[in-house]
């Protein structure tokens, strides 16, 4: 049969009139191109104008693009070549059945049909601007450039900011992607950046920074970090979408610099493998620690460049630091306040550890009451404390809060090594010694001196020999015959029974005792130490301390559970006590100076000139 060419449709003749005057159903023309006459051919040729089909009217492409700008479908009465693309006949064309009824054009490559048909207005944009005589090559031009329309709006995705102690770069980007989902920090993303920043004491805030070709918040190149104010900079970042065609979408959030900028930083600390000598190559090691040497107050504060994840203990104000970037063997990180201490759990190698000790930065008190001329760290291979001991080595302090007698944690200390230094009952010599470990113990715990030897289980309690006893007898004379000293046997007379320090006097005590009443008081004002003759002369007893507490001291006649080993409180005073775990929580052991210790440098201590290495520095 001849076949007849439509007429060009007059502009308002609906679907339902075309389909009369071609002799299709509504359905059919759902599905292709419209030929008088004949089936519903491919809708390819609508495009072409061949196989005697109707050719789509471009203004009617051009009128859809538009419509879908606005709205996710457009209903088409009045632009009637479009009827080809209604898949369902309901009258309106989704942006969803437009890429559908395109992905069916089998010739054609990369139609995107996914997220409801979003590439819609691009593929109508592009075909419409199509110029006669359209081709296929034409086409697939269209939907090849459609593909790269910006689509969605662009994306800071980054709410929250923090410098990290680098003075021109930022620990974070901001995390802008363009319309296509490229990302701008690996220079995939067209995206135009500005923005404006604010602070409640900052009136030049916005000139403060810049936003680098990767979407890094900078320092503007004229600043520096003292230009900064402490507190939170809201930074208002504004992204539009930059690609070679889109429809200049655009998004601006709020984002949020939190800057703690204090004057007195240090963050090139100069350590060096050659600095220490753990005892053997290659060797993995438990724990590390950087202590603030010497005294500190709240202001002072180590902090980890790069880690994280930082979270403060709202009672304390410690910080916790973990997920540091490299350096997966190390769990966490804390910073003690009151200790100065920032004790590193984990296992390196000392190479590692070394580079660790590089992310260490120190914020220190520029105004406080320590003197402003230097500051000083300790780096440690070791989570127990170290201490610049006066006898010119390193010793090391570890609280072990198992409760335990006095006699097994004497037992207990004896076994410990620690890079194969001998382990012993912690003995505290002098106050700059006592300052220093202070606010690092964990309660109260024994430390190693006793008194009243003479009495046999005692020495025993105490790990020495009658031999030994007899020594300290001839050394200092035990008075036990004077009413203050009625007990004999040593009582009252200290000594160290740990350490280099065994067996060193330290003194005897003033107390008031007679033959029936043992237990000794003071009275107001009296020294409570006879030093004369002693070997090591610091004590550090509370006040009425030691006194010797009998449980009945009224009546008995042998020792009755007197006191006569040696604990701290909490607060670092001493106390005498018995030979029982009872309130003791712990126990303090100390490692260094013993003869036959080996040879190791686990410590290296780095002394800072304030005038020439400090600096403002802005920290997490």
């Amino acid at each position: 049969m001849r076949s007849l060419r439509v007429l060009v449709l007059a502009s308002g003749i609906s679907a339902l009139s075309l389909t009369a005057m071609a002799g299709f159903t509504t359905s059919e023309l759902g599905k292709g191109g419209f030929v008088d006459g004949s089936s519903v051919g491919d809708i390819l040729n609508n495009f072409l104008g061949t196989n005697g089909a109707q050719q789509i009217d471009l203004t009617d492409l051009s009128t859809l693009a538009t419509a879908l700008s606005s709205s996710d479908s457009f209903d088409y009465s009045s632009n009637a070549s479009l009827a080809l693309f209604d898949q369902n006949n309901d009258g309106e064309i989704s942006e969803q059945e437009f890429v559908n009824i395109l992905n069916g054009i089998g010739v054609l490559d990369g139609v995107d049909t996914t997220d409801n048909g979003i590439y819609a207005q691009a593929y109508a944009t592009e075909l419409a601007a199509m110029t006669s005589p359209i081709t296929l090559a034409q086409i697939q031009t269209a939907i090849t450039t459609g593909n790269t329309y910006a689509v969605d709006a662009p994306q800071v995705q980054t709410t929250t900011l923090a410098f990290s102690g680098l003075d021109s770069s930022h620990s974070s980007s901001l995390g802008i992607l363009d319309g296509l989902g490229n990302s701008l920090d690996n220079a995939s993303a067209n995206v135009i950046t500005s923005f404006s920043a604010s602070h409640t004491s900052d009136s030049n805030a916005t000139s403060r920074f810049a936003i680098s070709a990767t979407g890094a918040l900078t320092l503007a190149s004229d600043q520096d970090i003292e230009d900064l104010q402490p507190g939170t900079y809201t930074i208002s970042v504004t992204a539009t979408d930059d690609n070679t065609l889109s429809y200049d979408r655009d998004v601006t959030t709020d984002v949020s610099l939190t800057v703690s900028n204090e004057r007195g930083c240090i963050i090139n600390n100069g350590i060096a493998s050659a600095n220490f000598n753990a005892g053997g190559d290659g060797e993995v090691i438990e724990g590390a620690t950087v202590t603030i040497s010497g005294s500190h107050d709240e202001n002072d504060k180590l902090f980890v460049r790069t880690a994280a994840s930082i979270a403060v203990d709202d009672d304390t104000d410690d910080v916790t630091y973990s997920s540091i970037p490299g350096y997966s063997g190390i769990t966490n990180a804390v910073y003690d306040k009151s200790s100065g201490e920032l004790v590193f759990n984990g296992s390196l190698t000392l190479a590692n550890w070394v580079e660790v000790f590089k992310l260490v930065g120190y914020i220190f008190d520029d105004n406080g009451s320590n003197p402003n001329e230097t500051r000083s760290l300790i780096f440690s291979l070791s989570n127990n404390i170290p201490y610049n001991h006066p006898d010119g080595e390193d010793h090391f302090y570890n609280f072990d809060n198992t409760s335990l007698t006095f006699e097994n944690a004497r037992i207990a200390a004896d076994n410990t090594t620690l890079f194969g230094l001998q382990g012993y009952l912690a003995t505290i010599t002098s106050q700059a010694e006592q300052e220093y470990i202070e606010p690092k113990i964990g309660g109260q715990g024994w430390i190693g001196a006793c008194d009243r030897m003479g009495e046999t289980t005692i020495r025993d309690y105490c790990g020495l020999t009658s031999t030994e006893v007899s020594n300290l007898f001839g050394q200092s004379s035990w008075v036990d015959s004077n009413g203050d000293y009625s007990i004999g046997q040593g009582e009252g007379y200290w000594y160290w029974i740990s350490g280099p320090e065994r067996l060193d006097y330290m003194g005897h005590d003033r107390g008031n005792s007679s033959t029936h009443h043992r237990q000794r008081t003071y009275s107001r004002g009296t020294s409570v130490f006879n030093q004369d003759n002693a070997t090591q002369t610091y004590t550090n007893f509370k006040g009425g301390e030691p006194n010797n507490y009998l449980i009945n001291n009224s009546s008995c006649t042998s020792n009755c559970g007197g006191e006569n080993m040696l604990h701290f409180y909490s607060d670092g005073r001493w106390n005498d006590y018995s030979n029982n775990s009872g309130s003791i929580q712990g126990y303090l052991i100390e490692y260094g100076g013993m003869d036959g210790d080996p040879v190791v440098d686990l410590t290296e201590d780095k002394t800072y000139t304030i005038a020439t290495e400090g600096q403002f520095c802005a920290h997490q």
